[in-house]
């Protein structure tokens, strides 16, 4: 009897184990990553690039990169959108940008000529809000394109002269993208 049972227990585990397993073609894998499999880069706000095409790290707001990235932004518009038609100079945007972005400035004067006309407008704007909802990096941390929220209360100008360059008194809302390069550690515009 003892025989029997050893081969009715043996065939019972060997039954198991063909059937009671499940499919063996699928493969199984943490509940985590199956989540993450099934979503795409889109569908994270921060992400870094891996060396390969299809490969990325997905990264949380409080990542350095992200902070440093959104810090760099609100300085920029800060800048930028606090505008004072008696104060602004093409100047104050060059701490901001990357030498091949300085030097296409020197050369094409397309800031400082924008800065000129909102002078000559006698333009004063305030920046209202901005949100930085998209950040992709490189696999090195040396380039970002990113994706920027923000709304400026443009408080007075000569409105022919703005109309001329489509900004118009009252709060107006813009949605821009923007590359970006690290120098000497610092994000710059690109």
């Amino acid at each position: 009897m003892t025989k029997r049972a050893v081969a009715v227990l043996t065939m019972c585990l060997l039954l198991f184990a063909l059937v009671g397993c499940g499919n063996s073609d699928k493969e199984v894998m943490p509940q985590e990553q199956q989540e993450q499999q099934e979503q795409t880069m889109e569908d994270f706000p921060f992400v870094q690039l891996g060396n390969t095409e299809g490969v990325y790290t997905p990264l949380e707001e409080d990542h350095p990169e992200v902070v440093a990235v959104k810090e760099f932004m609100g300085q920029l518009l800060n800048v930028t959108d606090n505008f004072d038609y008696q104060t602004a100079t093409v100047v104050d945007w060059y701490p901001f940008m990357s030498p091949v972005s300085l030097k296409l400035e020197w050369e094409e004067h397309a800031i400082g000529d924008a800065v000129d006309v909102l002078k000559s407008a006698k333009m004063v704007s305030r920046l209202v809000t901005y949100n930085v909802p998209r950040i992709v990096f490189n696999n090195d941390f040396t380039q970002a394109d990113i994706d920027v929220s923000y709304t400026t209360d443009v408080l007075e100008g000569d409105e022919e002269i703005l109309a001329g360059v489509d900004i118009s008194l009252g709060k107006t809302s813009y949605d821009v993208s923007l590359a970006l390069v690290k120098v000497n550690e610092k994000w710059r515009l690109e």
